[in-house]
């Protein structure tokens, strides 16, 4: 299949231009010799916006990606018409610093052969984040508490391990055991999910096998799970995470924020 060398910008959205911070809200895609322009934005309720500019009346941000997703149409629009030459001094145009609250990255170039698929991945990589996986933020999770407990000398305590949780076994990071008995087990979990209902079932499907581990006998008050809330940016799935906590703590198990080192400190101390 035939690629094309097409050049894309990243737009930003910097509500307050004093601190210089921005959240990626959009990818504008531009292959110049089909004159082609493909773009997608952040949809109108994002909540990883409207919750970390503080003090910002959301209103701002809906009006910014309304007007956005109307400029940008009407510009494919006329693209398609002019071509050539032209489309490149609109497009160039079109993604000029202006000022205000919207700004473009620098123009980066790639190959690329279906625009709209490219477009999507560019957009799922630096606005969804989809790098940023479960999986990924979790291995960054256990990588820092490891190194918070090796600084406490208990790395060589707890180490990674399956748990018989009766019909299923159970992994979990951390866990001390001593002549074949838990002693403790640490499990950290982000709600990072590329949807909120992805991030749903991931915390469900920890209270479910927690459940399991409680029912095989296993003391709950030996497990400590710590919950990643800043990987939550959904005001609806941190009230959930709530209860999911809450849901824990009426099983016995402990919970702690994962930033908390001092209570999971304590916790490893003292299992």
């Amino acid at each position: 299949m035939k690629k094309f060398a097409c050049q894309y910008k990243i737009v930003r959205f910097m509500p307050f231009l004093e601190t210089g911070e921005f959240a990626n809200i959009g990818i504008l895609l531009f292959c110049p010799s089909t004159s082609q322009l493909e773009f997608r934005l952040a949809p109108a309720r994002f909540g990883r916006v409207t919750q970390f500019f503080t003090g910002m009346e959301v209103s701002v941000y809906k009006e910014i990606i309304s007007t956005l997703g109307k400029e940008f149409d009407r510009t494919q629009k006329l693209m398609a018409i002019e071509g050539g030459t032209r489309a490149k001094d609109i497009f160039n145009e079109l993604s000029r610093s202006k000022g205000g609250v919207v700004h473009f990255s620098d123009t980066r170039v790639l190959m690329a052969s279906s625009l709209k698929q490219t477009t999507d991945e560019l957009y799922n990589h630096f606005v969804g984040r989809s790098f940023n996986t479960k999986k990924y933020r979790e291995t960054i999770l256990v990588q820092n508490l490891r190194n918070t407990l090796k600084q406490v000398n208990l790395d060589h305590v707890y180490k990674e391990a399956k748990i018989n949780a009766g019909l299923i076994n159970i992994s979990l990071p951390f866990v001390h055991q001593k002549c074949g008995v838990l002693k403790g087990g640490i499990k950290p979990i982000a709600f990072d999910q590329s949807t909120v209902e992805r991030s749903v079932k991931h915390a469900d499907s920890w209270l479910s096998q927690a459940e399991h581990l409680v029912d095989a006998d296993i003391d709950a008050k030996d497990l400590l799970f710590t919950l990643d809330f800043e990987s939550v940016n959904d005001r609806g799935l941190e009230r959930y995470i709530r209860k999911f906590q809450d849901k824990l703590s009426e099983l016995g198990i402990e919970t702690a924020n994962a930033k908390d080192e001092c209570s999971i400190i304590k916790f490893a101390r003292e299992h």
